[in-house]
């Protein structure tokens, strides 16, 4: 499995998926997993990463 340093993946606050259309309607229907889709996609993730940096399996996410 491939290291991946969180800080270095990580959106910059300046990332316009920040102010994307999709981002603002998730929040606004309360979907936390459109949410967490959404800023994986933007830093790069797949799912297998980021259950990695959260001590999760990647299905789990």
């Amino acid at each position: 499995m491939t290291k991946v340093d969180a800080n270095e993946r990580r959106p910059a606050p300046t990332h316009p998926m920040w102010q994307s259309p999709e981002l603002r309607a998730a929040v606004a229907r309360d979907d936390a997993g459109a949410v967490i889709r959404l800023v994986r996609q933007a830093a790069g993730l797949t799912q297998s990463e980021l259950g990695h940096l959260c001590g999760y399996s990647g299905s789990t996410i």
